[in-house]
């Protein structure tokens, strides 16, 4: 998912994204020549945050059993995270995106 940022509030917004995604630093922002899903395919520079990794936070090489049982007991700055889980595979489910692990942890989330 992108976002344009009119060029006046481009400072304004990346001081905003930076506070909100990088409270633990488990994110790296990286800039990145992304896709649109526009008729021309067309090709821009966004800035992304992606995981870390080799930070202690990251989570992803857990089984996936210990993720679940992470998610369910764990509340972040937006909120519980069975309810983050659950909105990311409903809008990732919207935008035709289909990730085995994500759908699995929504599944059990929902029993």
């Amino acid at each position: 998912m992108a976002f344009r940022v009119a060029p006046e509030n481009w400072h304004h917004t990346l001081e905003y994204l930076r506070e909100r995604e990088q409270q633990t630093m488990v994110y790296l922002e990286t800039h990145r020549r992304i896709r649109l899903l526009d008729e021309d395919g067309t090709k821009v520079r966004a800035v992304t945050f992606v995981a870390d990794q080799k930070h202690e936070q990251y989570a992803g090489a857990l089984p996936l059993e210990d993720q679940l049982q992470i998610v369910k007991g764990a509340v972040g700055q937006s909120g519980a995270n069975p309810e983050y889980v659950l909105n990311t595979h409903a809008h990732m489910k919207e935008m035709g995106i289909k990730d085995q692990n994500v759908e699995w942890l929504a599944r059990q989330l929902s029993l």
